[in-house]
């Protein structure tokens, strides 16, 4: 491991983004060579067709109107509310920016990276460890379809022998969703030359609704995450847009379980009908 000087895991000596890149640069010089970031996100988006088009995603796609027959048969609704299964994306050069920042405080303070560039791999790649450079988002209808589809999609995965683990998430913040991981071999290409890597896939799957209240609050949780103060100022302070944004959050996922009840009680009064 590298000998590199970093503050103490301490919030308020934490180094600011351009503090840890110099520190990040000292340690790993390729992150310093022009277009670096811009590089990753090429590659990334490269990765996200290259996974869209797998034997895993292309057999979801074929087993989907199955699973969507089965959710409709068990619960009178649909499944999704559009047809066929998004294709995956790549992260931006600015996410992975951002994301490695914060992934790497956070580490460095759970003593889980000895310096602050271990989420970089010492050889190989310059490609840091981050579970989303390719992901996809799956909105449901419903709120009980998010986690029918989870277990669909890593029984799939097992079944064809793609490692896959779920990550349920349900955050103060607001954030209600399923997280799936998955490893998968690409090519890291850079000036027409490639190396074989291996990196882990993510798949959210939502409801519409709290997807909806995401995508207007996304930019928000980002700020936030880089300054995120105390929660002293926003909890009683109605006008802040945290505070609107993390109890809107909260509704909409109990909005969400108020329309699987009221779909459940309509489907009844149905089966009783002559």
């Amino acid at each position: 491991m590298f000998d590199v000087p970093g503050p103490p895991p301490v919030k308020d000596d934490a180094p600011t983004r351009e503090q840890w890149l110099a520190i990040l640069g000292s340690a790993r010089s390729t992150t310093l060579q022009p277009g670096y970031w811009d590089l990753l996100a090429e590659n990334s988006n490269q990765w996200a067709k290259e996974v869209s088009i797998s034997p895993f995603w292309e057999a979801a796609k074929t087993e989907l109107p199955k699973w969507s027959a089965e959710f409709y048969a068990r619960t009178g609704g649909p499944l999704l509310p559009t047809l066929g299964l998004p294709s995956f994306v790549g992260k931006g050069a600015e996410g992975i920016r951002s994301k490695s920042h914060r992934n790497s405080l956070s580490a460095y303070r759970k003593k889980k990276i000895s310096d602050w560039a271990g989420l970089w791999p010492q050889s190989g790649p310059s490609v840091p460890d981050i579970n989303d450079l390719v992901r996809v988002r799956i909105e449901t209808s419903y709120l009980d379809g998010v986690q029918f589809l989870a277990d669909k999609l890593e029984r799939l995965a097992s079944n064809k022998s793609v490692p896959c683990k779920a990550a349920p998430q349900g955050k103060l913040e607001g954030y209600f969703a399923y997280h799936l991981y998955f490893k998968h071999a690409f090519l890291f290409r850079v000036l027409g030359e490639g190396d074989k890597i291996q990196i882990e896939c993510e798949i959210q799957i939502a409801t519409t609704l709290s997807t909806r209240v995401w995508d207007v609050s996304h930019g928000g949780y980002e700020l936030w995450r880089e300054e995120p103060g105390s929660a002293a100022d926003w909890q009683w302070n109605p006008k802040d847009p945290r505070f609107i944004a993390r109890q809107l959050g909260h509704m909409i996922h109990l909005a969400d379980g108020l329309l699987v009840q009221l779909r459940d009680a309509i489907t009844k009064e149905k089966v009783k009908e002559p």
